[in-house]
C-alpha cells in the first residue's frame, strides 16, 4: 500500500493546515513515514489516536478480555486478514483521502468526538440498544460529503452488510456442527 506516485504523497494532497495539525499530533518523522502510504494506513493510526485521546485503552477492550478468557478454547476469526484489510482499504485513493480528512477533522473536534465515543460506550454498557442503534446509524451515515448516496451505501455495505452475509453462512455452519459456539463482533453488526 505504498504510493510510488509523488502526486499521491499525502504531503502533496493534504492542505498545509492539515499537515501542520498532523505534524503536531503525530510528529514530523511519523508523518513523513506515513505520507508514502495510501490514506487508509494513516487513517487507522488516527482512529487509534482518537480512542486514546478519548481515554480508552485498546488493551482494555472487551475483545481482549474475551480472548484472554477463552484460554485454550478454539478461536476462529469471522473475517480473513485479507477481508479485514479490504474493509480498511475501502475505495479509491480519493475515497480514502476523503475518509482521512474526516478523521483529521474528528481529531480537531476532539471534544465532540470524545463525547460521541463516550455516548457509544455508555449506551453499550447500559445495554441501551435503541439509543445505541440510533447513534451508530447517525454516525455511519456521516460519510464524507464528497460521497454520492450510492457510494455512501456501498461503503456501509462493505463495512457491515456484506460481511454480515458472509458471517451468516458461518453461523449456519456452526449451528449444523452442534455444540457451543460463542460469537463476538462489533456492536454495529448486531444492531
Amino acid at each position: 500500500n505504498m504510493n510510488a506516485d509523488p502526486k499521491k504523497s499525502l504531503l502533496n494532497v493534504l492542505s498545509e493546515d492539515e499537515l501542520a495539525f498532523l505534524y503536531e499530533m503525530i510528529g514530523d518523522n511519523t508523518m513523513q513515514q506515513f505520507a508514502a502510504f495510501n490514506p487508509w494506513v494513516l487513517n487507522t493510526v488516527l482512529a487509534q489516536l482518537l480512542m486514546v485521546k478519548a481515554g480508552l485503552n485498546p488493551g482494555d477492550g472487551i475483545d481482549m478480555y474475551l480472548i484472554q478468557r477463552a484460554e485454550n478454547k478454539k478461536i476462529a476469526a469471522l473475517d480473513t486478514v485479507e477481508q479485514q484489510l479490504a474493509v480498511l482499504a475501502y475505495g479509491t485513493f480519493d475515497d480514502q483521502l476523503a475518509i482521512l480528512k474526516d478523521s483529521i477533522q474528528a481529531l480537531r473536534d476532539i471534544d465532540k468526538s470524545t463525547q460521541e465515543i463516550h455516548r457509544i460506550r455508555d449506551f453499550y454498557l447500559s445495554n441501551n440498544r435503541k439509543e445505541l442503534s440510533a447513534l451508530l446509524v447517525e454516525l455511519l451515515l456521516n460519510v464524507p460529503s464528497s460521497f454520492s448516496e450510492k457510494k455512501a451505501q456501498a461503503y456501509i455495505d462493505t463495512l457491515l452488510t456484506d460481511r454480515n452475509r458472509i458471517w451468516a453462512q458461518k453461523f449456519d455452519d456452526y449451528l449444523r456442527e452442534g455444540g457451543n459456539t460463542f460469537v463476538f463482533a462489533g456492536t454495529a453488526h448486531f444492531l
